[in-house]
């Protein structure tokens, strides 16, 4: 039971910091415009740049910027076809 718990607890924390991260992005963004034209133009580049995070060869990031007319919706991959193991925070949503 003390696994399971400490497992779950883990994966909390790990999408905690995903979400900061992924906030610290776009924050970056919205003020540095010279890196929102590297992240629009290249994302693997400009993170690893910017945040020292390498993204993992085989996984592709897409950054599509919503506008007030345009709007994106992410469906995300079935659950069951997700590893419950997360190795790096950064690398849960994407």
């Amino acid at each position: 039971m003390g696994r399971v718990v400490s497992a779950m607890l883990t994966t909390v924390t790990e999408r905690i910091d995903a979400d900061r991260l992924r906030e610290d992005i776009i924050r970056k963004a919205w003020d540095d415009e010279a890196f929102r034209q590297r992240l629009m133009a290249d994302p693997k580049q400009a993170i690893r740049d910017a945040f020292g995070i390498d993204i993992p060869e085989g996984h592709e990031l897409q950054v599509v910027e919503e506008t007030p007319t345009r709007h994106v919706l992410t469906i995300p991959p079935r659950p069951e076809d997700v590893s419950a193991v997360v190795v790096r925070p950064e690398a849960y949503w994407w």
